[in-house]
């Protein structure tokens, strides 16, 4: 019986640490998304606001 807990636990664990790596990549892949279309967002700014900054 005690090994029978024993491997529970451990398939329980197993089970959780590869549902936090599931999680951390997604949320790595979220974010990377997020800061490349900031990046876009702050590029196209300085873009569209250059010749407007140049008159003033």
């Amino acid at each position: 019986m005690r090994s029978e807990r024993n491997s529970l636990s451990f398939i329980f664990l197993t089970a959780v640490v590869k549902l936090y790596h599931i999680c951390q990549k997604a949320l790595s892949h979220i974010w990377k998304s997020f800061t490349t279309i900031v990046k876009k967002l702050e590029y196209n700014e300085k873009k569209f606001l250059y010749p407007y900054i140049r008159i003033l």
